[in-house]
């Protein structure tokens, strides 16, 4: 009785989970895709779909290192992105 009731927790379960699995773009009042050209021309603070943008990809402002008051100098930025030039260890294993 135990595995029959497991086993219909079991599929009930991965029904919902698999349920919750869609992939489908998102579609705005018109029924159109949402324009991500849009999204990418809108300001490095809030693009057009409401997010917030962290980084701006340019410099540091607005972050600092965990418990200082600036950036730690194994930090730099690369292509727009941020990078961590130290041990191969990450941020525990640089020397700043």
């Amino acid at each position: 009785m135990k595995k029959i009731f497991y086993g219909f927790i079991f599929l009930i379960s991965g029904t919902m989970v698999m349920s919750s699995c869609n992939n489908s773009p998102k579609e705005n009042k018109e029924g159109e895709a949402a324009d991500t050209a849009a999204a990418a021309q809108a300001s490095p603070q809030e693009d057009t779909t409401g997010w917030i943008s962290l980084f701006n990809g340019k410099d540091f402002t607005g972050w600092r290192g965990y418990g200082k008051t600036e950036v730690p100098k194994a930090w730099t930025i690369e292509d727009g992105a941020i990078k961590i030039n130290g041990s191969g260890e990450g941020e525990a294993g640089a020397h700043d």
